[in-house]
């Protein structure tokens, strides 16, 4: 079973996402902000992580840097699922694989996270 990271601030969202990723087939671990995110990160060792930008503590911008500074930790790929448009440029193309703005369509995401876990 593939494991996801959800790393945002917004309970509410993370409260719905993880109960659909979960109907298909996935198993969820959550943090509120980027610093619990990188904790969540090397503990449970996730396949993908799907990762707000605007966050308290540390920003999504910030989490990224950080997380390409783990030795222990493969390169994961990350969904970034924010409001903020156009700062999908400021992201690193080799860990950021998708920028989706939200309110996002609940179909595209899993579409999205299933073609990068390569799950038909």
């Amino acid at each position: 079973m593939k494991k996801i990271l959800i790393i945002d601030d917004d309970r509410g969202l993370i409260r719905l996402l993880k109960a659909r990723l979960e109907e298909n087939n996935f198993q969820v671990v959550t943090a509120e902000d980027g610093v619990s995110g990188l904790y969540r990160l090397r503990m449970d060792r996730p396949d993908l992580v799907i990762l707000d930008i605007m966050m308290p503590q540390m920003d999504g911008y910030t989490f990224v840097e950080e997380m390409k500074n783990i030795k222990d930790v493969s390169p994961v790929p990350v969904i970034v699922l924010t409001v903020r448009e156009g700062i999908h440029k400021l992201l690193d193309k080799k860990i950021v694989v998708e920028y989706i703005v939200k309110p996002y369509d609940e179909v595209v995401l899993l579409k999205k996270i299933k073609e990068h876990l390569k799950i038909n």
